[in-house]
């Protein structure tokens, strides 16, 4: 099937597939439903992305704001710098992490009720001539979290053993 919208974000959530789609200026998350798509919630700012997904809710990326949408209803509860957007997110040991993605510096955040989030680490503390994340991931068996990061810097993976707290550099190269 080929949806003819610009689609920018896809999540699985519980058998449920959310889409999100960009426009000019807004951003709307529906459900797939066969070859229809039933809008949940439109909110004003681009790109619009999810960056994470559970039962308990949708981490939606709005412009910079991020947003928890549960239960029909949805509200802010992050903002990254002017410019910036939330891109990737993973659980690790009941946390959510989400990454902001941007102009430098970008943060890593932790949230342990989808409500208040913290930062615990930005792309700086991690490698101070990186530009941004890429990409946040979390290695289960090992326990690590994982981060990817860009542009022209040395470290291009770090891991913690501290849920971002302290970093490690895993491959440095070009």
């Amino acid at each position: 099937m080929r949806l003819p919208i610009p689609v920018t974000g896809v999540a699985g959530v519980g058998g449920v597939v959310y889409v999100a789609v960009s426009g000019e200026a807004s951003c709307k998350v529906s459900v797939l439903r066969g070859n229809d798509l039933d809008e949940v919630i439109t909110l004003q700012g681009s790109p619009c992305l999810i960056p994470w997904g559970s039962r308990e809710g949708l981490l939606v990326s709005s412009g910079n704001t991020l947003y928890l949408v549960s239960g029909g209803e949805f509200r802010p509860v992050l903002r990254a710098r002017p410019g910036n957007w939330f891109w990737h997110g993973v659980e690790a040991q009941g946390r959510a992490f989400i990454q902001e993605y941007g102009e430098p510096p970008t943060d890593i955040y932790v949230s342990e009720d989808l409500v208040g989030f913290i930062r615990v680490a930005s792309n700086k503390d991690v490698d101070p001539f990186s530009r941004h994340f890429h990409y946040v991931a979390f290695d289960g068996g090992a326990g690590l979290l994982v981060v990817t990061l860009g542009d022209g810097n040395v470290v291009r993976v770090a891991v913690s053993q501290d849920h971002g707290y302290s970093w490690k550099p895993l491959y440095k190269g070009p």
